[in-house]
C-alpha cells in the first residue's frame, strides 16, 4: 500500500468561510459516493486566520487520484469552490514519517542531560 496523501491549501474570501465549508463537504461527500480509493477527507480552519484552511485525505494509489481529478463531477465541484477564493494550491503527497503515541520517548527537556530547553528562548539566541 502506498501512503498517498492530497493537500490543500484554501484560502477564503472574507465572509465566505461557511460556504465554503458547505461546498467543500459537498465535493468531500461526492468523492467518498463515487471514487474508489478515496480515503477519510478532513478539513481543517486556522484559528489565527479563519479564512485559512487545509484539507488532506488519504488515497490508496496515485491512479485513483489522477482518476478523481479528471472526473467532471470532481472538476464541477472544484470550479464552485474556486469561485470563493483568494488562492488554492493542491499538492500529491507521500508519507515520509509517522510516530504513534507511546512510540517516542518520554523526555522532559529541563531535566534530560544534553537536551536543551530552547522554547522560551528568544529566536536565534
Amino acid at each position: 500500500m502506498v501512503d498517498l496523501y492530497t493537500h490543500g491549501v484554501w484560502v477564503v474570501r472574507t465572509g465566505h468561510e461557511e460556504e465554503f465549508v458547505a461546498r467543500w463537504r459537498d465535493l468531500a461527500e461526492w468523492t467518498a459516493a463515487n471514487v474508489p480509493g478515496a480515503g477519510t477527507a478532513r478539513l481543517l480552519q486556522d484559528s489565527d486566520h479563519p479564512g485559512r484552511f487545509i484539507s488532506v485525505g488519504p488515497w490508496e494509489s496515485r491512479e485513483a487520484v489522477a482518476s478523481w481529478r479528471s472526473l467532471l463531477g470532481f472538476q464541477e465541484r472544484l470550479g464552485r469552490l474556486r469561485e470563493l477564493l483568494e488562492t488554492f494550491t493542491a499538492s500529491t503527497l507521500l508519507l515520509r514519517a509517522e510516530v504513534e503515541p507511546g512510540e517516542a520517548p518520554a523526555v522532559a527537556p529541563d531535566d534530560a542531560e544534553g537536551v536543551r530547553d530552547v522554547s522560551r528562548r528568544p529566536l536565534g539566541a
